[in-house]
């Protein structure tokens, strides 16, 4: 059975958090849980159990935005349950494990156990960064590497990332050099010992100069002693494994026909 999650207490006392923070899809999934709660209308957390009462799924919809934690081996009417489900409440997209959906996945998962496992080329020399701050810098360094995929209103964006921010569930870096914006990378959850990942941005015309694995550098730096999580397209997976990451996983993101959306 789905059912809505009405208060913090109940997420906090059902297991969905140590449910979640297993592996990066939980952990991105609980991003907007953490910071708005479960009384803004823009987030529902909603968790499934089987005829045990064991958890098997955690669905949180955020702006319409599913994601989707779900447990390793799902019997089919539990898979049905929750795309029946989907389909009532409705959703723009979806993030979940591509087994669920039976689907090819979208991108890969990648991880640093630690920070000790960061292999990040700084650059040099080295440029200023911001923390938390700078905003609307880093959205258009999204939109400049990203064309056509990027492209949320920029207000709703800035009103989401600043509230995470100001609810110490998530943080941001900025890179500049010589006073130009070049790079970005937050941490759109923040937990106790897991971090995930995203906006990382480099300017096109600035590429080949260290200055994205700078951002990670001094946002690893803000987190230390986690598990960073994030997600990447197959091909930029090279780019992350040279950073010293491997794979932990893949991800399926479906459009709203709940077809798979490819880049």
């Amino acid at each position: 059975m789905i059912r809505k999650m009405e208060s913090m207490i109940e997420v906090s006392k059902s297991g969905i958090v140590p449910f979640c923070r297993r592996n990066a899809l939980g952990v991105k999934a609980l991003g907007p849980v953490l910071a708005y709660g479960t009384n803004f209308p823009i987030v529902q957390t909603f968790a499934q159990r089987n005829e045990n009462e064991e958890l098997t799924a955690v669905i949180v919809r955020f702006q319409d935005n599913v994601v989707i934690c779900s447990a390793e081996s799902m019997e089919e009417d539990l898979v049905l349950e929750i795309r029946e489900f989907l389909d009532y409440v409705g959703y723009a997209s979806i993030l979940a494990d591509p087994s669920l959906f039976g689907t090819e996945p979208t991108g890969l998962i990648m991880t640093w156990d630690s920070e000790a496992d960061c292999r990040l080329k700084r650059a040099v020399p080295e440029p200023a960064f911001i923390v938390n701050k700078e905003l609307r810098e880093i959205y258009d360094l999204l939109a400049l590497s990203n064309p056509g995929y990027f492209m949320p209103d920029y207000s709703a964006w800035y009103n989401d990332i600043n509230f995470r921010i100001w609810h110490q569930s998530a943080g941001s870096i900025l890179i500049r050099d010589q006073g130009k914006p070049v790079a970005s990378a937050m941490a759109l959850t923040s937990m106790q010992a897991e971090i995930f990942i995203g906006a990382v941005a480099a300017d096109p015309s600035e590429r080949g100069k260290h200055f994205a694995s700078e951002a990670l550098y001094r946002l690893v730096e803000q987190y230390p002693n986690h598990k960073y999580f994030l997600f990447c397209l197959p091909d930029m997976q090279a780019f992350y494994e040279h950073l010293g990451m491997r794979v932990c996983g893949a991800f399926s993101e479906l459009n709203e026909q709940g077809q798979p959306s490819f880049r």
